[in-house]
């Protein structure tokens, strides 16, 4: 097979033999799996990748969640979430907990978590008064005012009756961002 005389080969990175080739080829894969590795390593170490403590219990328990589901839909039972929030970030949680016909339901014990979602270590464990009758309050200094979520539980008698999360946006103004609970409400 003859070169057309036109053909000049590139020399600027030398003439490409077996041993270059082999050189080129090696150093590739070499960069390749040494991100690879870094990658891994940095993956590992920052994120254990557990999500949810026992999760093979909880998993095993299933259907228990769904029969508490189903019987809590059966209920009927309505909760309204309000809140006040002062410059200082004093915040103040209401719930207002109604059954099927609308009556309050008094005597329950609110457990309630307040998470960030965007960061750890601002979680929040409280609990909530019945101040009026189906009128639960719950007192707390917000670390940051922002976007939380807010596991409710309430408990009569220690066996759960309700529980729900609600997305809240909790800021002195009283704004709500598109695409909360509190706006889709407005």
């Amino acid at each position: 097979m003859s070169q057309h005389p036109d053909f000049k080969p590139a020399t600027w990175a030398g003439i490409l033999t077996g041993r270059k080739f082999l050189l080129y080829l090696g150093a590739f894969f070499f960069v390749v799996i040494g991100a690879n590795i870094i990658m891994s390593y940095y993956a590992l170490s920052t994120f254990d990748g557990v999500e949810t403590q026992n999760a093979y219990r909880k998993g095993r328990a299933y259907n228990d969640v769904l029969a508490a589901a189903k019987a809590q839909e059966e209920r009927g039972w309505t909760l309204d979430v309000s809140h006040n929030v002062t410059p200082a970030l004093d915040t103040t949680l209401l719930f207002a907990m109604k059954d099927k016909e609308g009556a309050p339901l008094t005597g329950l014990d609110f457990s309630l978590v307040l998470r960030r979602p965007v960061s750890e270590g601002k979680d929040r464990a409280l609990s909530a008064v019945e101040t009026r009758p189906g009128t639960y309050e719950a007192v707390l200094t917000l670390p940051a005012a922002g976007n939380w979520l807010l596991d409710i539980s309430a408990h009569r008698q220690g066996e759960l009756l309700y529980a729900e999360e609600k997305r809240v946006f909790l800021t002195a103004d009283g704004s709500s961002p598109a695409g909360t609970d509190e706006a889709k409400a407005q």
